[in-house]
Formats: C-alpha cells, sequence, structure tokens
C-alpha cells in the first residue's frame, strides 16, 4: 500500500501562476511511488489535481485560526505518514507541529532548505547589502541589518539594534515610529520561533554544503541533517521541437555572453552590463538578457534603459525551461551574477549541461558548484571592476576553450538526486 506525503509550499502552479523549479519535477516523480498532496496558501480554497499530484489551497487570511483549522481537516482527510515543508510559512509554527505529533504518533516532519530566507529576514545572507554574512543569528546584529534592509540609514540601524526591546507601542505618534521602536521585538521573536520550529522537526534537508554549516552554527544538531546536493531536473534537458533562440549578433569575433533569470536587483545583472559599457573600447562583447523583471518598478525602469544604451547588451524576452540549455549552447560563456546567497543555482547546472564556462559570483552555493579556473571564474562580490577583468581576460584568450572539458557532474543529474531523496524517505516512514 502506498505511503501519503504531503508537500507544503509558498504556492504552487497553476493557481498563483509559479512555483519553485525543483519542487514540480519532485512531486511528479513521487506521483510514481506515493499517495501525493500538497497544501499552499492562496485566495481561495480549493482542490484541484495537476498530472496526478492532489493539490489543496487555504484562503490566505487575517483569521490564523481558521486557517489551522483547515489545515488539520485535510490532514485528518490524507492522514499523511510524511509532511515535507519547502518553505517557511504561517503552517510552519510549533504549536501545530505538536498538535501534529499528537494526532499521528509516527508521523515524518521534514523541510527542504530552498532559500536563504530560512534565516535570514533580509532573504539573501548579504550583511547591510555589503558582505556575506556567516548565518549566525543573534537579535542585535539582525535587527540592525534588518531595519537597514527597510531603509534607515546603517548608523540609525546600528543604534536601533543596541536599544531595549520592547513590544509596547505609543499611542498618539505615526505608526512607522511604533513599527521601528518595537522591531528588535519582533526580529527576536521571529528568529526564535523559526530555530524552534527547525529544531522540531525530524530532518532538514539542505541542497548543498553550506547552508548545512550555517543550521549547525545555529545549534542545529547535525546528525538531523541531511544533504543531498541540488540537481538539474530532466526537463530543462529534454528533447523537444520548440524553435531555439539565437544570438543576436552571429560575428564570430564577438565574445558572447548569456544571462538567463530574474532580472531583480539581488541578480546583480546590472553589474555585469556596467562592466561592459567599460570594455566596449577594448573588445567586441554580445550580452544577451533572458528573464522576467521583479516588482521593483525602479530597478526595472533602471535596468531597461540600462540595457537600451549600453552597445552590444540586449533584452530577448522570457526563455522556455526547455530550450535554456540548447540556447547557452550557442554561446561563449554564461553568467551567474547574483548578489545574494544561493542554494542552486540551476543556472550554473544548465551552464555545465551546455558545456560552457561559467563566470559567477563568490557567493554561497555560486562558489560550491564553480571550481575557479576548471569550468568557470568565481567574481568578487559586488565588484565591477573584477566583472570587467575577467570577461576581458577571456576574450584575449584565443584558446580559452582549449582542453576545457566541461559537463554536467553525474551527481548533479536529476534522477540521481531524486534517487536518493526516495531512498532517505522510504528509510524513515
Amino acid at each position: 500500500m502506498n505511503k501519503n506525503i504531503l508537500h507544503i509550499t509558498h504556492s504552487f502552479f497553476p493557481n498563483r501562476g509559479w512555483s519553485e523549479t525543483l519542487i514540480v519535477p519532485i512531486l511528479k516523480n513521487h506521483t510514481n511511488s506515493y499517495n501525493t498532496y500538497l497544501i499552499t496558501l492562496s485566495t481561495e480554497d480549493s482542490f484541484i489535481q495537476y498530472e496526478g499530484i492532489n493539490v489543496y489551497t487555504i484562503k490566505y487570511q487575517d483569521n490564523i485560526s481558521l486557517i489551522y483549522e483547515k489545515f488539520l481537516n485535510i490532514l485528518n482527510e490524507i492522514k499523511p505518514n510524511l509532511i515535507l515543508f519547502h518553505c517557511y510559512n504561517i503552517l510552519a509554527e510549533i504549536n501545530l507541529v505538536h498538535t501534529i505529533r499528537n494526532s499521528y504518533k509516527n508521523i515524518r516532519i521534514l523541510f527542504m532548505y530552498h532559500h536563504p530566507s530560512v534565516t535570514c529576514l533580509r532573504g539573501d545572507l548579504i550583511q547591510y547589502g555589503e558582505k556575506v554574512c556567516d548565518g549566525k543569528v543573534a537579535p542585535n546584529k539582525c535587527t540592525s541589518c534588518f531595519a537597514h534592509y527597510l531603509g534607515l540609514p546603517k548608523i540609525l540601524s546600528q543604534s536601533l539594534a543596541y536599544m531595549p526591546s520592547t513590544k509596547k507601542k505609543i499611542k498618539g505618534i505615526p505608526n512607522v515610529i511604533n513599527t521601528i521602536i518595537t522591531l528588535k521585538s519582533s526580529v527576536e521573536n521571529t528568529i526564535k520561533n523559526k530555530i524552534i520550529f527547525y529544531k522540531s522537526l525530524d530532518y532538514i534537508i539542505t541542497l548543498n554544503e553550506w547552508s548545512k554549516k550555517q543550521l549547525v552554527l545555529n545549534d542545529i544538531a547535525l546528525e538531523n541533517i541531511i544533504t543531498i546536493p541540488i540537481a538539474l531536473p530532466i526537463s530543462n534537458i529534454e528533447e523537444d521541437n520548440l524553435p531555439i533562440p539565437t544570438p543576436t549578433i552571429q560575428e564570430a569575433n564577438y565574445l558572447k555572453l548569456i544571462y538567463v533569470g530574474r532580472l531583480s536587483k539581488e541578480k546583480g545583472v546590472h553589474n555585469v552590463i556596467q562592466a561592459i559599457s567599460q570594455l566596449n573600447d577594448q573588445c567586441k562583447i554580445l550580452f544577451d538578457v533572458y528573464g522576467v523583471y521583479g516588482n521593483d518598478t525602479k530597478y526595472n525602469d533602471y535596468l531597461t534603459k540600462t540595457i537600451e544604451k549600453v552597445d552590444g547588451v540586449f533584452y530577448k524576452g522570457i526563455l522556455n525551461d526547455k530550450l535554456v540549455v540548447k540556447t547557452m549552447m550557442q554561446y561563449d560563456i554564461v553568467i551567474v551574477s547574483s548578489i545574494t546567497s544561493e542554494t542552486g543555482p540551476l543556472t550554473v547546472l544548465e551552464g555545465f549541461a551546455a558545456h560552457k564556462f561559467v563566470l559567477g559570483t563568490n557567493v554561497n552555493g555560486i562558489n560550491e558548484m564553480i571550481e575557479d579556473g576548471k569550468n568557470g571564474y568565481l567574481v568578487n562580490f559586488n565588484d565591477v571592476n573584477d566583472w570587467k577583468n575577467k570577461i576581458l581576460k577571456i576574450y584575449r584568450d584565443k584558446t580559452f576553450y582549449t582542453n576545457k572539458e566541461i559537463s554536467l557532474p553525474q551527481k548533479r543529474i536529476f534522477l540521481n538526486f531524486i534517487n536518493e531523496l526516495n531512498n532517505f524517505i522510504n528509510k524513515i516512514i
């Protein structure tokens, strides 16, 4: 008899038009061996079946107790043997975990670490937006950094961190002032609840080594952490008959760069464009940019104008996942310019699958995948000058790809990832 596995996600396609690239292939695979269920928060209560996956949505609302009641009713209906959280949301609550354990004595509760926001309130593990953070949560440090992220000047955010912690709001003053006054207490409560929740789980699955080290640094027991390196879903490299986009400039004497991913500030594409703008009198560069713009309209306008005014840089629209690897094969270099810690990113693996050298920022996640000088170069964090130097170095080396055999590592192939994940699940349920 098949076991029942429940996945909990931040959102899910097609209800809200988004899903984690890795989660859907995991769910589809699980339908072969388990009764597979998913719960996510949405704009309404609903139930659908999506390619063999039983998807429940719970309407998000201010009445948290009603959300919990609906959640427990669904659990009573499906009686899961295992729950796998893919995000930290309002369902990741310690009292709810206790209720579940009391109702289902042999249930296993797991968490998959997909994003730096697992511990970081900024969501990027970049302290003050200036340097990579070690990930150790501490009330003063996190309050100061988060206040700066919300817009306070650095010197004021650092002072705020050493003010007494209080939940008490002052009547008669603007809400924004009360938010600042109570921010330290709010941060303390949030990070405390997160750590308590993580410690209540049977296991946490990390997709890289830095995530594991960060959890250990925050007193999560090493024996409760399982690391399975992130892999490239087979759907990203499978055959299809879709037309493959071509580089905007075909001339052989151009160094052709490609970026595929979200076009938000933390992805750092602006740094690469700025570097190229300083190189145009020294070499011929093509930089084709594929991706979806984020919600920051100010940054979107800035990036659009920057792309338009820099010679050799072109926005190419959205690229179908199934075409990414084939499209990359037509370029010389794959760019991964994040200025945030990454639990993947899959773009590096797509570059390797296309047998291409990857230029990536030296941040958590990327620096675990790129072997500097062998299958890519690591570029200094948020350093336009280093981007310029690395690109110029490659351009001037006419024998650059000689003796470079770049491919997707075996451990990064999805079948190996899913087999390791399923073997672990079968062992514990």
